[in-house]
């Protein structure tokens, strides 16, 4: 039966997205009291920030959910209050709950026409958000953060309502250029946990550069020259790049499970001394089998809930710690669950079906662990591969 169509209606569209839903430390009842905690913490939030969740119009994602709410809603509380009261009942909710049940979030936001059947919602507005969900800068944002929410918003979202809002300050707001599938555009991402530094500067537009004759001629100059003196010159610079990144975690190792990681710089394996507790851990290319590169990891008693021991299996006693928080080595101590010995495990990217993972001191998520010479050393996170490591 063909259905009859309803007139399009100005909309209000936002959509959040479980980071790492389906990873395998999940079981199906712990993806229940997840998506049961998503729904609770969106309408708390809701609520706080005096938005009528009764009159928004929820549809299930799965691993997220897809609302539109009426145009006639003022927008600002959309920005100004809606990603704080989120963060606070994401937090609320990871602090109360064992680590598989917690969640972060990536949410965007956007408004425009929605077209409604009798299935749902669609439109370029909509698609743009789900898009604008996907963006890998989003990803790569939540990633390199401590925060539980990434905001990302559109360019119309952004010019009219977060420039002018009186309580949000734009200049926190960072744009990203991205593709994903049919669209190329300009988000803006905001950590509304914690928030980027102000920078006026990202609210000046840059100069548009006028591509004239002799202009492209340097460039196709150029281009042309690197090509020829690298044989493939630009392809070969392309591949040198790093991958886009996965969806990101950040969690401990499964109860009993041991690991061995190789660092993708060295291709050596991680590797600790057992002998002498004031030794730095070093790095040595060992047989997979060996014990001596082993890990197990148990809940810590750090700055966060997710946080792990790196324990080495062959001599319970001990576990990797990070004296300073400065650059430093990476030393064996005994395990006394300290926060200079909590880890966070990160799922950072997807290379040839690998998956490369960092591995941080809780205490400091700014720094990385990585190799220098032969030891295991912490420094500030970049996208080196040294700081790069594949779970065996």
């Amino acid at each position: 039966m063909r259905q009859r169509r309803q007139p399009a209606a100005h909309r209000i569209i936002l959509v959040v997205d479980v980071t790492g839903f389906g990873t395998l430390h999940r079981t199906n009842k712990d993806q229940v009291a997840v998506r049961d905690g998503l729904y609770r913490a969106l309408e708390q939030a809701f609520d706080r920030a005096g938005i009528p969740w009764a009159e928004c119009i929820a549809e299930d994602r799965g691993d997220g959910v897809f609302i539109t709410a009426p145009g006639h809603l003022p927008k600002a509380p959309f920005v100004d209050a809606l990603p704080a009261a989120l963060t606070q009942a994401l937090y609320t909710h990871n602090a109360t709950h064992p680590f598989a049940e917690q969640m972060r979030l990536r949410m965007a936001l956007n408004a425009g026409e929605v077209e409604f059947d009798d299935h749902g919602a669609t439109s370029a507005s909509v698609n743009l958000t789900f898009r604008l969900l996907e963006a890998p800068p989003l990803r790569k944002a939540l990633a390199e953060s401590r925060d539980v929410l990434a905001l990302i918003v559109s360019p119309w979202f952004f010019d009219d309502v977060v420039r002018h809002s009186a309580e949000t300050d734009a200049a926190t707001f960072r744009p990203a250029h991205f593709s994903v599938k049919e669209t190329t555009t300009t988000g803006w991402i905001s950590l509304p946990g914690h928030p980027y530094p102000p920078d006026p500067k990202v609210l000046t537009p840059e100069p548009v550069h006028r591509w004239t004759a002799p202009r492209l001629g340097i460039a196709l100059f150029i281009a042309a020259a690197l090509f020829v003196a690298g044989g493939a010159g630009l392809p070969a610079l392309m591949n040198n790049e790093l991958p886009s990144p996965a969806i990101p975690n950040v969690f401990c190792l499964a109860d009993g499970e041991t690991a061995a990681w190789q660092n993708h710089h060295s291709k050596l394996r991680l590797a600790a001394s057992v002998n002498r507790l004031d030794e730095n851990v070093f790095v040595a290319d060992l047989p997979q089998s060996s014990p001596s590169v082993t890990f197990t990891a148990r809940l810590g008693t750090g700055s966060r809930p997710d946080d792990c021991a790196l324990q080495l299996t062959t001599q319970n006693a001990l576990c990797l710690t990070v004296p300073t928080d400065t650059d430093s080595d990476v030393i064996q101590a005994e395990c006394t669950g300290s926060a200079a010995q909590q880890w966070l495990i990160e799922n950072h990217w997807h290379h040839e079906g690998v998956m490369w993972e960092r591995l941080r001191p809780a205490r400091n998520p700014d720094l990385c662990l990585a190799i220098a010479g032969k030891n295991a050393v912490v420094h500030e996170c970049s996208t080196e591969w040294n700081q790069q490591w594949q779970r065996s």
